[in-house]
């Protein structure tokens, strides 16, 4: 192949040539024709196939050490010269290297009297974590100070900044004008402030004048002040961002609040909220932590309502470990009335709770014995009225079994001395009645025959009350009372048997035991039990023969996870129990037509179901199920064998996988007056997706009354997460009571800086 080429190389000027003879046409085709065949043959091939010889590349000259003090700054560049006595001039691939800080450009000056630094073309500036880059710089290295113009940069690997000046002020401060500070990358970050000035303090906080929030390049907020923090843990004193929503029963709702961080060990949040169809609201959050074991929490909310179903409400939390080993631990909460909990209550619980608990304790625990100083009020809200139960003052002092000597019999016991007050529509105490209790107790520990156990024990209590009842009053008529308890414990030879299922999806070996077990118990000395003020656990006991019997299949499950471990766990329990009364009228206790609470009626089922006396209590049925970490479900039915019917029954169920979860609760009640009130319940709590992380997630949440099919409160939230920010939407809805209601809430939160919107985290589903 012949490739034709014209070319005119030489030096530059004007030559002029003189020809005396003027060449024939001939001669000028003829050489033509040779210097093309030339070129076209062999020869030429071979000229034209050589590569033009290409510039060398030019080698850094070697680095160059200066002495600033007592360290040591390093220049490097393609070109280096001493302009002056202290100036230095580098071009191509300029660099300087003094302790943390890296310079880099295209061509530098450095003057080592002074320290400064000016830099041209492709400016690059490293320190640490932070990188700054621009088209121009002057920095001294001595002060480290100095101004990057045209600069963008990250202060953080979570922070960045531009601007038309990077100006550095300090150590780990910078000064950005005219630009932008975002947590996200991009060329368009997806959310960022464009400020006249920005003060950055690297790993702490950035200072914001005349700023305007931004999403991509819409503008949504103007702050004439701001300041966010540059790291997470970062608290900063301030104004929070303000949020906003709806209700359709409060209507629109603005509010915005003050954080005050007081020190590294307490913060105090103060909010304000005007609901449009309701009035003003107050709300009080502070927190303290001075060491490790000890904290106080403390929270108040007020509204001001104009249709009159405001009010207050109150909580506090405290722990304190004092050096003499003694702990106090405080936890009060108050509301001014069921009708503000019902309108204002922020989640389905707080709602539908008709229990209010206060208390808070001193004690210490020692090697077997525990000593507890402690304040208690309960006050629990029916149609009828409240019921409300105090104990102040109160101690309690017990003993935890222990062994006499070298015999086989342990000494345990339990007393107290307090002071109790009931309040109900139907009865009215002195504001503090004494009451004092002992009960010891023995117990025996016999040898094993033929695999089985017998544990017998003897109880006897000491109770005295200040009063006793005369309704709807009380009299300040002593009342003792003197009794005793015998209790015979039976667990029976278990039974067992192994079943080997390699490979299987639960396990590879199981192991099935079952467990009967007996418990006979005989309680005498019990009298004028109308006269006594029920108030706790201490004041329902009863005269009773009983004996308590069941039986407990248990599937214990292994997996070889080779190399000589195993893993085991329990899959499956399966209790039935049932109790059977010797007296069916308790010593006479049992009223007939009326709700019988005594402890030998409760400690089986949770649900009374004595309007009678009775000799057999329903057929208790317990199933627990666990096959893997994260699973779980219990499924509970209470039988009753006279009426031949369920009377309650529940299951619950959970599970819990990376990425998603499932929580699901049914309960069942039938309507037994004076006993119990038909209920038909389901409540489920679904969820995909994880919000703490990039990427899509959702939650949804039911409480279904399947009796007056009735929707009492849903949940749907909607999130998304970015690299540096998120949204989550969220639809509620309450239909129960005096709460009926729609909400609409959201937050939009930032890395880094916090969240507007008025869904909190701690209202989340995920």
């Amino acid at each position: 192949m012949c490739i034709k080429l014209a070319s005119f190389t030489g030096t530059p000027g004007i030559v002029q040539v003189q020809l005396k003879r003027r060449p024939s046409p001939r001669l000028i085709q003829f050489s033509i024709f040779l210097a093309l065949s030339f070129l076209c043959g062999p020869r030429g091939e071979l000229l034209l196939a050589q590569p033009a010889p290409t510039a060398k590349a030019e080698a850094p000259a070697p680095p160059v050490q200066l002495l600033v003090g007592e360290d040591v700054l390093t220049v490097k560049a393609v070109h280096q010269e001493q302009t002056e006595k202290h100036k230095y001039l580098l071009r191509g691939k300029a660099e300087i290297d003094y302790r943390d800080m890296k310079f880099f450009a295209d061509e530098m000056t450095y003057d080592d009297e002074t320290g400064d630094v000016e830099a041209t073309g492709h400016v690059h500036f490293e320190r640490e974590v932070e990188t700054i880059t621009g088209s121009r710089l002057k920095m001294n290295v001595i002060s480290k100070t100095g101004v990057i113009y045209e600069a963008k940069g990250m202060a953080t690997p979570n922070f960045f900044f531009e601007g038309a000046e990077i100006q550095k002020i300090g150590e780990d401060k910078y000064k950005v004008i005219n630009g932008t500070v975002t947590a996200c990358k991009g060329e368009v970050p997806k959310w960022s402030f464009h400020t006249q000035v920005a003060v950055v303090n690297v790993e702490e906080s950035v200072f914001l004048q005349h700023a305007t929030f931004k999403i991509k390049s819409i503008p949504l907020f103007y702050f004439p002040y701001a300041a966010a923090p540059v790291t997470k843990r970062e608290r900063q004193t301030g104004f929070l961002i303000p949020t906003t929503g709806s209700s359709s029963q409060k209507g629109r709702t603005f509010g915005d609040a003050f954080y005050w961080a007081i020190n590294r060990s307490a913060d105090l949040l103060l909010t304000g909220e005007y609901f449009s169809s309701r009035g003003w609201a107050e709300e009080m959050q502070f927190r303290a932590r001075p060491s490790e074991t000890n904290y106080i929490n403390v929270f108040g909310f007020h509204v001001n309502d104009r249709k009159d179903q405001g009010g207050q409400s109150a909580k506090v939390g405290a722990s304190y470990v004092f050096s003499n080993g003694f702990r106090a631990v405080a936890d009060f909460n108050y509301v001014s009335s069921i009708t503000f909990r019902q309108v204002f209550g922020d989640s389905f619980n707080a709602i539908v709770l008709p229990d209010q608990t206060s208390q808070a304790f001193v004690g210490r625990n020692y090697d077997s014995y525990s000593l507890n100083f402690d304040i208690f009020r309960n006050e629990t809200f029916f149609d009828q009225g409240s019921v409300i139960l105090r104990r102040f003052p109160a101690a309690e002092f017990s003993v935890m079994p222990r062994e006499i000597k070298d015999l086989p019999i342990y000494f345990s016991f339990d007393s107290a001395v307090d002071g109790i007050h009931r309040l109900d529509p139907g009865l009215s105490t002195p504001n503090v009645s004494q009451r004092i209790d002992f009960a010891p107790r023995i117990t025996f520990r016999l040898p094993a025959i033929l695999g089985t156990y017998f544990t017998p024990s003897v109880e006897f209590r000491e109770t005295g009350y200040r009063n006793r009842v005369q309704s709807p009053n009380t009299t300040p008529e002593a009342l003792n009372r003197t009794t005793g308890e015998f209790r015979l414990d039976f667990r029976g030879l278990g039974l067992e048997r192994i079943y080997e299922h390699k490979g299987g999806w639960w396990g590879d070996r199981f192991k099935h035991v079952i467990e009967p077990e007996v418990t006979y118990r005989l309680v005498r000395g019990v009298s004028d039990i109308d006269q006594i003020i029920r108030f706790d656990e201490r004041d329902v006991l009863v005269n009773t023969n009983e004996i308590e019997y069941g039986i407990t299949n248990r599937i214990f499950m292994r997996r070889d996870e080779g190399a000589g471990s195993d893993q085991a766990r329990e899959l499956l329990s399966w209790r039935i129990s049932q109790k059977y009364f010797f007296d069916p009228t308790l010593g006479g206790a049992i009223v007939p037509g009326r709700r019988n609470v005594f402890d030998a009626l409760q400690d089986l089922t949770g649900f009374a179901f004595s309007d009678g006396p009775r000799r057999f209590t329903p057929i208790v049925s317990l199933l627990r199920f666990s096959p893997r970490d994260g699973w779980s479900g219990d499924f509970r039915v209470d039988y009753d064998t006279g009426l031949h019917q369920i009377r309650n029954s529940s299951v619950t169920a959970n599970v819990s996988n990376p990425g998603r979860f499932l929580s699901f609760t049914y309960f069942l009640t039938r309507q037994h007056d004076p006993l119990t009130l038909a209920s038909n319940q389901l409540r489920a709590t679904f969820g995909v997706g994880n919000f703490n992380k990039p990427g899509i997630s959702s939650a949804f949440s039911i409480s279904y009354d399947l009796k007056g099919s009735t929707i009492q409160n849903s949940v749907v939230q909607l999130g998304y997460n970015w690299d540096c920010c998120g949204i989550m939407l969220e639809f509620r809805e309450f239909n129960i009571g005096l709460r009926d209601e729609t909400q609409f809430r959201f937050s939009f939160s930032l890395l880094n800086v916090g969240s507007f919107g008025n869904l909190k985290r701690q209202e989340r589903l995920f």
